[in-house]
């Protein structure tokens, strides 16, 4: 549209905003199973699995915290948007309550992910090894 008729989509580029944000807020919890998330590892990779996994035990509390921040306060940041059936300032005007739905989503599967890799860690400070 834009380079045949000189008329750009209105659009095209807050759609591309909202899809980023989504996968970028889904995405999350995958990359937290596959321990992908960005971190220091000038110590923390020579450590052995046991002493890894106590101090990821240790950092935990924070983790939780945060997860449920994020949680609490997304949900009420998309009800107060629902409720008033928000809609962005731009020409288009799309919607905008379904995409802030995904906060408080990719926050419940960034948590449900880190306390299956607590469980994980626990049972690797315990028995000292990993059990695959």
């Amino acid at each position: 549209m834009r380079y045949v008729f000189l008329s750009p989509t209105r659009w095209g580029h807050e759609t591309t905003v909202y899809l980023s944000g989504i996968m970028y807020l889904m995405g999350g919890a995958y990359v937290l199973y596959l321990r992908r998330h960005a971190m220091v590892d000038v110590v923390y990779g020579r450590l052995s699995p046991r002493i890894r996994a106590i101090m990821d035990l240790v950092t935990f509390p924070a983790f939780f915290l945060f997860c449920g921040v994020l949680l609490w306060a997304g949900a009420e940041y998309f009800w107060a948007s629902a409720a008033i059936r928000e809609t962005t300032t731009s020409e288009w005007a799309p919607p905008i309550y379904p995409v802030k739905l995904f906060i408080p989503l990719g926050a419940l599967l960034i948590l449900l992910q880190g306390l299956a890799k607590f469980i994980r860690d626990f049972n690797i400070a315990i028995k000292g090894k990993e059990p695959w």
